[in-house]
């Protein structure tokens, strides 16, 4: 991480070098400070700064004097002696006198082995350009490295691999790079430039850098047609599982169903559809390839990687998840050894839970064993994998009945309760034992629509009635209730009388 002062020639490098010392002294309690002054010997000094400090009752001025090299090169020994000069001058004056040097590229290695063997003490020092990194983010108030970083992951999937600092006329921005050779360019406090700053910005950087004008991205723009390329495989997709259409079809389908939000042409329908390997175009008509011709591993993959919207969730998703997508599965985690029984269960978790199925038709090295066993029991330990590949499946279904995708069970795959019991078993010193049972459970209640849909409360005497014997609640549905309006999901604790209830509409 450096810092870039992206100015045309050196002396205005200089200066604007000299301009930040200036601010920073001044943030650092430096009562006077003054740039190009003439000291003793009349030696041009960079930058001359005073602190007073008053010490039981006596008042002391300690003077500092500073010298600011933007060269493209480290200090040299020449550089440091002459500076040395002018600081052992000022302190004949004032034996308080200090010395600063800012040197922007470093300095060389004569240099840095003068100061680790000279007698300056607290004398003088060298500061090199990286070394004002963390005072320029604090005193200039720039967002931190962790925040820009957070805001870079937000727009870009792009591996960040350096980020520096760089001041064009007075104002510090964030420069940032990225693995494949491009950058981009942010204010100081994270957020994206206008045209004209930024023009001009960029144009000023690449004339000091080796970086050309197309390494320049707009990560805003990006991000905005990558999700628009996912909004329109999204519908695409869901159109085709039905049917075959044409790209006008399509464009006319997307229409329909996003309304304004979203306005394509068929040149880009074309684009988005040719990234999809098990889609089949002929003369301008789409289709999805047969079941036998297509990566069922694949195509799950492109499928989820757009994300879960409840509209994928048809007949043609449900019905490809089948035994041979599961031999694929298993084929894909090691070979896991998955008896009759235990091949249902995970046939119906990745069915009915999208995060489990998105989990399974990716390798993972949790659930096989690639090195070869030289010691200790192999059936314990297929075993193990094998239960630890069903218990991470089952966690990811817990997690969907209990998360965003609630809805998408209850009113598509017509869940209506999740019951989780493990046991907790406590052994004293003594031998004694204790079993502490522990119960999860989510059961999903439709509710009338009420006053618009909007549900204020819940608690046990709230439409439905709580029933101690079963454990949840019973939901009066009325005839004409439409299931699939408004539910709630209420989770019960065994052993404590309440319900929680999250509405989704």
């Amino acid at each position: 991480m450096k810092l870039l002062l992206l100015e045309q020639n050196k002396d205005k490098k200089g200066t604007l070098l000299e301009t930040i010392v200036k601010v920073l002294l001044s943030s650092y309690g430096y009562d006077y400070v003054a740039t190009n002054e003439i000291g003793s010997g009349g030696n041009e000094i960079d930058v001359v700064a005073e602190k007073h400090m008053t010490i039981f009752g006596v008042s002391k001025t300690y003077p500092l004097i500073c010298e600011c090299k933007a060269h493209e090169n480290p200090v040299n020994m020449n550089d440091w002696l002459k500076f040395l000069g002018k600081v052992y001058k000022e302190k004949r004056k004032n034996s308080l006198s200090s010395g600063l040097m800012i040197a922007l590229s470093d300095a060389n290695g004569n240099v840095k082995g003068d100061i680790r063997n000279g007698n300056y003490l607290e004398d003088v020092k060298l500061i090199a350009g990286n070394d004002l990194i963390e005072p320029i983010i604090s005193h200039y108030g720039l967002a931190s490295i962790t925040e820009i970083i957070n805001i870079i992951k937000h727009w870009t999937n792009l591996t960040i691999t350096d980020r520096d600092i760089a001041f064009y006329n007075n104002t510090p921005y964030w420069i940032v790079y990225f693995s494949d050779g491009t950058f981009t360019v942010l204010d100081k406090n994270g957020q994206f430039l206008e045209k004209v700053i930024l023009e001009n910005l960029v144009t000023s950087f690449i004339s000091s850098s080796t970086y050309l004008k197309d390494n320049y991205i707009d990560i805003r723009k990006n991000k905005v047609i990558e999700i628009k390329k996912k909004a329109i495989k999204d519908i695409a997709i869901w159109a085709l599982m039905n049917s075959s259409l044409s790209y006008a079809q399509i464009v006319e389908f997307i229409s329909q169903n996003s309304g304004d939000q979203l306005r394509v042409d068929v040149s880009e329908v074309e684009k988005c559809l040719k990234e999809l390997d098990f889609i089949d175009v002929v003369d301008n008509v789409a289709s999805i390839k047969h079941v036998q011709e297509i990566n069922m591993i694949e195509f799950y993959r492109s499928l989820l990687g757009l994300g879960i919207p409840t509209k994928l969730y048809n007949s043609f998703y449900i019905e490809h998840i089948d035994e041979s997508l599961l031999d694929s599965i298993i084929r894909l985690q090691g070979g896991l050894s998955l008896t009759k029984e235990e091949r249902d269960i995970v046939l119906f978790i990745i069915k009915h839970s999208p995060s489990a199925l998105r989990l399974a038709i990716y390798p993972n090295p949790l659930f096989s064993c690639k090195s070869k066993i030289i010691g200790g029991d192999l059936n314990a330990l297929q075993e193990s994998l094998k239960s630890s590949f069903i218990q991470t499946l089952a966690n990811c279904f817990e997690v969907d009945a209990d998360g965003d995708i609630a809805m998408l069970l209850f009113d598509k795959l017509e869940l209506r309760d999740f019951y989780k019991q493990t046991n907790y078993q406590v052994v004293l010193k003594d031998g004694s034992k204790c079993t502490i049972p522990v119960s999860k459970r989510l059961y999903y209640i439709p509710f009338e629509d009420i006053e618009g849909g909007a549900v204020i409360q819940a608690s046990k005497d709230f439409i439905g009635q709580y029933d101690k014997e079963s454990g949840y609640m019973i939901g009066g549905k009325q005839k004409r209730q439409k299931e699939k309006t408004l539910f709630g999901i209420v989770k019960h604790k065994t052993g404590i009388d309440e319900e929680y209830l999250s509405i989704f509409g």
